[in-house]
């Protein structure tokens, strides 16, 4: 079937799809309200995508440029006559007012600065307001609703065509979710950059320390293979470091994920060690009886274990504070990493110049409305196109919009006469007909 031009049916285009080419034959794809059809295998061929479909316009050859004419003498300025009357009270030139700086925890968010500064004029004492300043911006009237007579925030159902409101995120009658995921952020957060610069400065460290060790241990009297075990655990580690990093810093998905993993790890062992030096400091006595310690020495064994115990619950303390930064920059980067759902729209949407090809995907991803929308389109931009017209009235009855099917499956018979297939739908039609008006 020739592709039908571009029509101005607003539907939404699933984005990454590329739409099969539909040859000339009849369409035994269509899925009756009955029940489904053998497809054809000719209807999953693939082609190019829709955009590539589309030719571009030749672009006209550039007109030569015309001769500039001679620029007249400039006439002399006549001299300023002297001012008798009252003169113009001077005004202050335009002041830059600076625009109000964004908190730190905004700013971390990823949040944008304002744009560059208003200039704003300034009268001198004792004169009113300029008269050259803009006036002020008209308020824009609420965006009219797609649906005849409904509410600004009233949208179709992409899948049974109900009245939805935008607040909500599935479909009141089919229950069909109506999120699906948004962009992700353009630009890294600040969260984000703290947390690679604070990987990447450790795993400079961890190499230099560590490289430091092994000289010491190569200078000593170690012997050869554990130095070079040492050092290549040393290599091994930081090239791991160093690929955690950059993928952070790339913003892949498992970076993140593996983060997460760590911190979770970081947080068991900081609370395992917690409670082993609390049981410590609390069962002092029993630790005295198990070691047998001599009564002597029992003071200064029990002081030795409380202030060991309180060195260690204060350094596990400062662990503590160092794991929740972490985890505050790790949730504060989240977007960085995965984008957030959004409610579908259908309005301001195309479907693009083969729009019967794109009601086939919107068919083939259950939402009716959309492929209905689609084939309108299709049967708008051609007067004779029978399988167009048998998948609209297909459509019609999916949504169980029987008189509408009934009327666009007579007009494709009339078109094609023969077609048995056409006859079965138009008989399944008037029998759900017959059924609805009992």
């Amino acid at each position: 079937m020739p592709a039908p031009p571009a029509t101005t049916t607003t539907v939404i285009a699933p984005p990454g799809i590329t739409l099969p080419q539909i040859s000339d034959s009849a369409t035994p794809w269509l899925e009756a309200a009955d029940g489904p059809i053998v497809e054809d295998p000719t209807v999953e061929s693939a082609v190019a995508a829709i955009a590539a479909m589309v030719a571009e316009p030749p672009k006209p050859e550039p007109e030569p440029e015309p001769e500039p004419e001679p620029e007249p003498e400039p006439e002399p300025e006549p001299e300023p006559e002297p001012v008798t009357g009252p003169t113009q009270p001077l005004v202050a030139p335009p002041t830059e007012v600076p625009p109000p700086k964004l908190p730190w925890w905004k700013r971390m968010l990823g949040a944008k600065e304002p744009v560059a500064p208003v200039a704003v004029a300034v009268a001198t004492e004792g004169q009113g307001p300029p008269s050259d300043l803009p006036p002020a911006p008209a308020v824009a009237p609420p965006k009219p609703s797609i649906i005849p007579g409904g509410a600004p925030d009233e949208e179709p159902c992409p899948y049974c065509g109900a009245t939805t409101r935008l607040s909500h995120r599935s479909c009141p009658a089919c229950h069909h979710s109506l999120m699906t995921i948004g962009k992700r952020r353009e630009e890294r957060s600040l969260a984000l950059k703290i947390l690679v610069g604070i990987y990447g400065f450790g795993t400079l460290a961890f190499l230099l320390s560590n490289l430091a060790m092994v000289g010491d241990l190569f200078s000593s009297d170690m012997p050869m293979p554990i130095v070079a075990g040492t050092l290549v655990f040393v290599i091994i580690f930081t090239l791991f470091l160093a690929w955690f990093t950059a993928g952070l810093w790339k913003r892949k998905a498992w970076a993140y994920i593996f983060q997460w993993i760590n911190l979770i790890l970081s947080m068991l062992s900081i609370g395992s060690l917690g409670v082993v030096f609390i049981l410590m400091g609390a069962n002092v006595s029993n630790l005295v009886e198990i070691l047998e310690i001599d009564p002597e020495n029992v003071a200064i064994f029990t002081d030795a274990i409380l202030a060991a115990s309180g060195a260690m619950l204060a350094v596990l303390f400062c662990n503590v504070i160092i794991l929740m930064i972490f985890i505050g920059l790790t949730v504060a980067s989240h977007r960085d990493f995965f984008a957030p759902k959004v409610r579908m729209s259908v309005a301001g949407n195309s479907a693009g110049p083969e729009p019967f090809n794109t009601g086939i995907l919107y068919r083939k991803r259950g939402m009716w409305y959309m492929a209905v929308r689609a084939w309108e389109g299709a049967v708008a931009s051609s007067d004779k196109d029978v399988p167009a017209r048998h998948a609209l009235g297909l459509g019609y009855a999916q949504l169980k919009r029987y008189e509408d099917a009934h009327k666009m499956l007579l007009s494709a018979q009339a078109l094609d006469p023969e077609n048995e297939r056409i006859k079965e739908d138009v008989a399944m039609v008037e029998r759900r007909l017959a059924k609805e008006k009992r």
